[in-house]
């Protein structure tokens, strides 16, 4: 797990265009405080950002704060002003302890950052074998008690073995979602990005998706919806974990309805139901957490964990995932996807 935490190109990145941009804030503030308090209480303003940067981006981003605090303050404050000359040997002492302070706090919220990694490893372990130790007994219990219904010859065994087909295909999305989650808790999100059509991704996940029984689906797809950059066996799975989850909590004579269209210049996928809504007591946004339920453990299968799959799925394609009352009743959750141009596809010659 400690791989996935470990800093990135791009990550180290941003701290350090972080650090620039904060010291740069604290320049324009030291200017305006200037003119109530004397510069060596304004120094503390400069120390105070390097501290802020070294926690949230580490010791890098921190050295890189101090030095371009120092830098900042010395051309802008110090005499003679707009010059790098430092007239004041005292000033020396407060760059040098700046840079000190970078260093010691970036290197202790990494020593810490390290310790709450571990404990959320091990706070995800638990709950990992919570789930496989309870969730996945139901569907392994029905399984067994349709399979002993064979047996008896006053039974069709077409409708038994539907019935256990439905029941594995619960158990391996569960598998799947719980595999999924450890895997990318420790490689990452990793996408093959290709160029789709989202109709088409759409038309797979209802193909796939099973267990929807006599509820209605309808398909609302805004026409000439541009193509759109994402891993397709990815997406599908976040679709059939959206209408999975809409099957599990609404009757049996729902209507589940599944579309896209271009809203503000993103692609904008939703899957709404007409059945009972969000969840009451809970947060909307607390669906996303790993382990989270919308009912009681013992009503309605599943590890709560496809909610938070889906999130991380689609964050990981540059979207943003949101659970809304359905109107006029129902729940219903959206999918927004940055809209980028696809590349033009040079005709060949004759």
């Amino acid at each position: 797990m400690h791989s996935i935490l470990a800093r990135t190109p791009r990550s180290s990145l941003r701290g350090l265009l972080s650090a620039v941009v904060a010291c740069a804030l604290a320049t324009v503030a030291a200017g305006l405080l200037l003119r109530v308090f004397d510069l060596s209480n304004v120094v503390a303003l400069f120390l105070f950002t390097v501290v802020l940067v070294a926690l949230h981006w580490g010791k890098l981003a921190g050295a890189a704060a101090a030095l371009v605090g120092v830098l900042s303050f010395d051309f802008f404050f110090v005499p003679p002003v707009y010059s790098f000359h430092v007239s004041d040997a005292q000033y020396l002492f407060t760059f040098a302890l700046t840079v000190a302070v970078a260093f010691v706090t970036g290197r202790s919220a990494e020593l810490a950052r390290e310790a709450r990694l571990r404990v959320e490893g091990e706070r995800l372990r638990h709950a990992l074998l919570a789930a496989v130790s309870h969730d996945l007994k139901t569907p392994l219990t029905a399984i067994r008690g349709l399979a002993e219904t064979l047996e008896s010859p006053d039974r069709r065994q077409a409708e038994v073995a539907r019935a256990i087909r439905q029941q594995a295909d619960a158990l391996h999305r569960q598998v799947g979602n719980l595999l999924d989650m450890a895997r990318m808790q420790e490689q990452g999100v990793r996408l093959q990005l290709e160029w789709q059509a989202i109709g088409e991704v759409v038309e797979c996940a209802l193909a796939a998706v099973v267990g929807l029984g006599e509820r209605k689906i309808r398909v609302v797809m805004q026409p000439a919806l541009p193509l759109v950059e994402l891993d397709a066996c990815l997406f599908e799975r976040v679709l059939i974990n959206l209408l999975d989850n809409a099957a599990k909590y609404t009757p049996y004579d729902a209507t589940i309805e599944i579309g896209a269209g271009v809203v503000g210049g993103a692609l904008v996928v939703h899957v709404q139901d007409d059945g009972p809504g969000l969840p009451p007591g809970i947060a909307p946004e607390a669906l996303f957490q790993p382990f989270t339920r919308g009912a009681r453990e013992s009503s309605i299968g599943g590890s709560g964990l496809g909610l938070a799959l889906c999130r991380r799925i689609v964050e990981a394609h540059g979207g943003a995932m949101h659970a809304v009352p359905g109107l006029p009743a129902g729940a219903r959750f959206e999918i927004r996807l940055p809209l980028r141009c696809p590349p033009s596809i040079e005709r060949e010659r004759d």
